[in-house]
Parts: structure tokens; C-alpha cells; sequence
């Protein structure tokens, strides 16, 4: 598939707004931000609109203050601070300079770069991301950070790890709930404001798969990169990954049931004993990343495995650092596998492909409103749910209101998530069913629907920013 040569003019564009150079003065500039708390003590989110009990323990501590303003005038104030719009835009531009590079080794870009990166080369780097890289990346990120916060190290704490799961569980249920409503065949909904026949069901559970699922491995991996370095971005990505322990096997399983995909494996397992359906139904759920996340669970918690693999001359410290270089290669991997599903160059068609098109002109086209539609959704619907999943636990009384720091990242984590754009990963999904026709059309879909998340998630993500106060422990 061809992707406009302005959009790839917006990549490097983007990227030569903003030079490294802006994430020096961020933390000083934030520190003197009005909502922010003085040098000698830090901010707590000021979303949270923590009890008045919560209040004074923190006050008692002297290790926190409470923003009393709502949460829109938060969100409104860090959208528009200097420092932290330059820190959003900075990780946007390097993302889309990222793809924009990539995109030069496709078979789109010129023919000098070696158009290396055509179909062939994104699967196979797609699988090698998929049970090498990532497994690796989240293993030694979730055992690193549990290490920490086992040993009384550092790290955060296991009880706020734990949250990200739980919330993932809420968000997603919130989404899928938005898609079934937004999606129904009732009053006129489909053709008025989805632009697809009321009858297209196929057309309905695409969009109910990009309004239920985000992109929420690679990209806010790749924004954290962006952002943070050092303590802060070990804990961000541990954040993340105990967010996918949910996300991913629910993607991989719910997916497959909105996409209507797995007709076939119901016909194809009915002659099956109940042991291999459970079998079936356990190797669905433990996918790659998940198996690493696990393992890293059990490696960072258990002293015994801690002594082989992490502490000063472990035995098994080698094997844990060739593990640890083999997921330093997942981001880089990652953003490659993003720009070659992106950025497709159209092939030839044959007779025969030629004589269905013609009598089909439309199946793979993609009809504006839903692409409006989704945009509302993504980058409006999807935030406010974010925003009520913390207020929600909040309320609970479950958010780590005892330490600003744990507090400000796993805020900001959870809002992030609810700002990005749908998964890329349901091209592969409909490929895999032999789904041709509708993996076309949602590549096309994703294609412009990340070509225009630019300054949505720029603006989205400094708001994610400004709620949190992270900024203030940069």
C-alpha cells in the first residue's frame, strides 16, 4: 500500500522541531510550574482527589503535597506548560522520525536505501519480536524492578504493580462495552456515523476492534523511551508490563472473538477431548510476552533465583545479561515492524485480482466518517475511560497515595494507555485467519488513522504528563 509523501515530510518534519536538547531544561522549568509542589516537597497527582484522611497522612509524612485544583484545569494547565508540551512533542517527533526512517527501507522508499524491509522481512522480524524480543524486554524489566522492591532496594512497590493489571481488566471491559453500543445495528447508527451498511458486520467488529484494543506494548514502551531514562524508565516499562499480563492474552483471545475468527477453531476442536480444549484455551492465554512477564515474576520474587540470576556474581548472571541484550533489541524491532505494516507499496494486480476488484470496487476502501468515528473514540472516548478508571480507583482507595513517585507513574501509565492509537497487531491477527480482504483494508485504516494521531497524542500525552506530576521526579 502507498503512503503520501507528506506524510513521511511530517515524520522528519516533526523530528527536527524539537532536538535532545529539550529534555535538559524539563525538570527545572517544572519544579517552578505554579501547580507543582516546592524543592522540598513533591507532588502528588492532583487527579486524584484524595480524602481528606489521605491528606493529612501525607501531610504528617512531609513527603507530599495535594494539588486541590480539578482534574481539567490540571489537564488544561500541563497541555499548555512550555516545558512539559516540549517534552509530549519531543517523544511524539522522535517516534514519527523513527518510522519515518524505517519507512525509507521499505519497498515505498527509495530504491538507494534497499527497500529491505518488504513483506518478507516484517513478518519474520515480526515473529522474532514477537517470541524472542519482547519476551526478553518484559522478563528482565519485570524482575529487575520486583528485585528492587523485594530486596527494599528500590523499584516499586508489588502492591502497585498489581494495579495495572486490574485496571487493564477495567479498561479494556470499558472499551469493549463503548465498541458494542457505538457499533449497534439500531437507529441508523452504522450508515449515519460509521459510514458501513447496517448489515456489514464485518465491517462493525473491525471498528469494535480498534475501539476496544490500543496500541499498548510498543508505543508507550517507545514514548517512555522517549521521555524518561535512567530509574524512571525501568519503572514506567515495569508499569507497562504488568499492564500487558492482561492486555496481551486478552487481545489474542477477545480479539480473535470480535473479529468474528474463530468460527473455524470451534468446528475444528469439536471432535477434540476436553483435555486438549483446555490445553488450546491455557497456550492461548500464555503467549510469549506473557510467559515472559511470568517468569520474570517468579525470578525478581524468589530470593532463591534472585541469588542464580541477578545478584553480584550469580552463577547464571551471564545468562541473564544475554537476555537482558536480546531485549534491548525490542524497541528498535518494534518501531521497524510499525513502519513496514504502515507503509506498504501497492502491488501489481493480476487478471484474476483485477476482475474481483472490479466487481467489489469498495470492500477495501475506507469511508471517512470511520475514520471520524474513530478518532472521537481513540483519542476522546478512550481518555475520558483512562481518566475513570484512576478516579474509580481512587475512590477505592487503592492507588499508592503513600508515595508521590509511585503514585505519579502509575497515573501516568494508566492515562497513557488510554491515549493511544488501535493495535497494529490486528493486521497480523486477520492475516493469520486468511483474512486477505479485511487485512488490507485495516492496514489502510491503521495507515491514516497513526498519520493523524500526531498531535492528538502530542497533546494528549502532555496533558498524561501534567495530571501525573512525573514530570517532578525527572
Amino acid at each position: 500500500m502507498h503512503i503520501p509523501a507528506g506524510v513521511l515530510s511530517l515524520f522528519f518534519l516533526n523530528g527536527g522541531l524539537q532536538s535532545t536538547e529539550a529534555f535538559q531544561p524539563v525538570s527545572t522549568s517544572l519544579r517552578a510550574a505554579p501547580y507543582l509542589s516546592s524543592s522540598t516537597c513533591r507532588t502528588a497527582s492532583p487527579l486524584t482527589n484524595l480524602h481528606l484522611k489521605d491528606v493529612n497522612r501525607l501531610g504528617r509524612k512531609g513527603c507530599a503535597s495535594v494539588n486541590p485544583s480539578s482534574g481539567t484545569s490540571t489537564a488544561l494547565s500541563g497541555v499548555f506548560n512550555t516545558a512539559v508540551l516540549s517534552a509530549s512533542l519531543s517523544a511524539t517527533s522522535k517516534l514519527l522520525s523513527s518510522i519515518g526512517i524505517g519507512a525509507l527501507a521499505t519497498p515505498a522508499g527509495p530504491k538507494k536505501f534497499g527497500n529491505v524491509l518488504d513483506g518478507a522481512a516484517v513478518s519474520a522480524l515480526s515473529k522474532l519480536t514477537y517470541w524472542l524480543f519482547q519476551p526478553c524486554f518484559l522478563l528482565c524489566g519485570v524482575a529487575s524492578t520486583l528485585a528492587k522492591a523485594c530486596s527494599g532496594t528500590g523499584g516499586l512497590p508489588v502492591d502497585a504493580l498489581l494495579l495495572l493489571p486490574m485496571a487493564a481488566l477495567l479498561q479494556i471491559s470499558l472499551g469493549a462495552l463503548s465498541a458494542k453500543l457505538i457499533t449497534t445495528k439500531r437507529f441508523g447508527v452504522r450508515p449515519l456515523f460509521l459510514g458501513i451498511d447496517t448489515d456489514d458486520d464485518a465491517g462493525a467488529s473491525d471498528i469494535k476492534m480498534c475501539t476496544t484494543f490500543a496500541n499498548s506494548g510498543p508505543l508507550p514502551l517507545i514514548l517512555a523511551d522517549a521521555l524518561f531514562s535512567g530509574p524512571l524508565l525501568t519503572d514506567v516499562a515495569a508499569c507497562v508490563s504488568f499492564y500487558l499480563l492482561v492486555w496481551s492474552p486478552l487481545f489474542w483471545t477477545l480479539g480473535k472473538i470480535i473479529l468474528g475468527l474463530n468460527d473455524e477453531d470451534e468446528s475444528a476442536s469439536a471432535d477434540k477431548g476436553v483435555g486438549s480444549k483446555v490445553i488450546a484455551q491455557v497456550k492461548a492465554l500464555l503467549s510469549p510476552p506473557v510467559v515472559g512477564s511470568i517468569t520474570g515474576i517468579i525470578v525478581g520474587s524468589s530470593p532463591i533465583l534472585r541469588g542464580l540470576f541477578l545478584n553480584a556474581g550469580a552463577p547464571l548472571a551471564p545468562v541473564f545479561g544475554a537476555l537482558r541484550t536480546f531485549g534491548l533489541a525490542y524497541l528498535p524491532a518494534a518501531i521497524l515492524v510499525l513502519a513496514g505494516s504502515l507503509v506498504k507499496k501497492e502491488e501489481a494486480a493480476s487478471p484474476s485480482s483485477s476482475e474481483s476488484s472490479a466487481s467489489a470496487p469498495s470492500s477495501s476502501s475506507v469511508h471517512p466518517k470511520t475514520i471520524i468515528s474513530l478518532l472521537l473514540s481513540r483519542f476522546i472516548l478512550s481518555p475520558m475511560l483512562a481518566l475513570a478508571t484512576v478516579r474509580l480507583l481512587s475512590f477505592a482507595n487503592l492507588l499508592p497515595v503513600d508515595n508521590a513517585r509511585t503514585l505519579a507513574i502509575v497515573t501516568f501509565t494508566l492515562l497513557m494507555e488510554g491515549c493511544m492509537p488501535p493495535a497494529q497487531n490486528s493486521v497480523i491477527m486477520l492475516q493469520l485467519a486468511n483474512e486477505k480482504g479485511r487485512a488490507a483494508k485495516m492496514a489502510k485504516l491503521l495507515t491514516v488513522m497513526y498519520a493523524l494521531s500526531a498531535i492528538p497524542v502530542t497533546l494528549l500525552l502532555s496533558a498524561c504528563l501534567g495530571m501525573s506530576g512525573i514530570m517532578n521526579f525527572v
